[in-house]
């Protein structure tokens, strides 16, 4: 009987140490805040990139309109540079990355 009553006081001994970990890792945590800190991040680069991208196409649409008061060019090549013009902002990414990992693998 004394190894019963010995085996019930560290089991209650274990679960108070165990609600008392957690009761101080709520109190102490920093879970909140950092989750605050990185939400306004992303809410500051979310808008960043959308300003970046307005400005892209607004820049792309002067552009075309150069392109199109411009008599001098051929056509062909007006079409070529606004497809480049339009491209750009999905395979640069693929550009930069490559980049990124030949000169990581370089060094």
């Amino acid at each position: 009987m004394s190894a019963e009553v010995t085996y019930q006081t560290i089991k209650t001994q274990n679960t108070t140490l165990y609600n008392s970990i957690l009761n101080m890792y709520e109190m102490y945590s920093t879970d909140a805040s950092r989750i605050l800190y990185k939400t306004e991040n992303y809410h500051y680069v979310y808008y960043i990139t959308g300003a970046v991208f307005y400005v892209y196409y607004a820049v792309f649409l002067l552009f075309m309109i150069v392109l199109y008061f411009n008599r001098k060019s051929v056509w062909w090549l007006k079409i070529i540079l606004v497809i480049l013009f339009l491209v750009y902002p999905f395979g640069i990414y693929f550009v930069e990355n490559w980049l990124y990992q030949t000169i990581r693998t370089s060094i």
